[in-house]
């Protein structure tokens, strides 16, 4: 099993799947680096800022100097409905001279949910990184418009109202790159939407 990175990539939603130290992170900065080279815009959602020497999108910051980082804000800005002129970070977007980078830190309530024992408060928490992710792709899709772009996340699991948006991503020629540790933490309309391979295997076939 083998995965180039050509333009070619670009053109369909892939998830790679596998435990950690099998190379999801490292491929996904390929990823990045060779899009923007070839003149992609990127939108890269980060939900494991928090180590620093593995995170792709502290890579980026130390990699490159123009782009436009997005960090979660307060509980009160993120919400799940459809009105793009006013959810986070709408403004703070279009204020923004254009990029070709976007940097997604979605990680603080994924990390704050570890803090709760309870397994409900822990969920309750964590969901808040999934919206936040969710209303940044929602917003996005009129920030982009019809420039050629291409949607990498790292460990940012799906809820079901991603596949929503993802087909909107599609249809407008945008595709995701994905790695996530199982296929477990996304529904089966999720999991239709993307061409999946996995680490694992690859990693002991090496």
């Amino acid at each position: 099993m083998n995965i180039t990175i050509t333009d070619s990539l670009y053109r369909s939603n892939v998830l790679i799947v596998g435990d950690g130290n099998t190379g999801k992170t490292t491929f996904l900065k390929k990823v990045v680096d060779d899009a923007l080279k070839s003149g992609y815009v990127v939108l890269l959602f980060d939900s494991v800022t928090e180590h620093q020497q593995k995170s792709i999108l502290v890579h980026c910051k130390n990699i490159y100097s123009d782009y436009q980082e997005i960090i979660s804000p307060d509980k009160s800005q993120i919400m799940l409905r459809q009105k793009y002129n006013y959810e986070y970070p709408y403004q703070l977007i279009c204020n923004a001279i254009e990029k070709q980078l976007y940097l997604f830190d979605v990680s603080k309530y994924l990390e704050e949910g570890y803090l709760y024992d309870d397994i409900q408060q822990r969920n309750e928490i964590r969901h808040y990184y999934k919206v936040l992710a969710f209303q940044c792709l929602n917003i996005m899709l009129n920030i982009i418009d019809k420039r050629k772009t291409v949607v990498v996340t790292d460990e940012v699991e799906f809820i079901p109202q991603f596949s929503e948006v993802i087909m909107k991503y599609n249809n407008n020629g945008c595709y995701f790159v994905s790695a996530l540790r199982n296929m477990d933490s996304c529904g089966q309309a999720i999991n239709n939407l993307f061409y999946k391979f996995d680490f694992n295997e690859l990693k002991i076939k090496q």
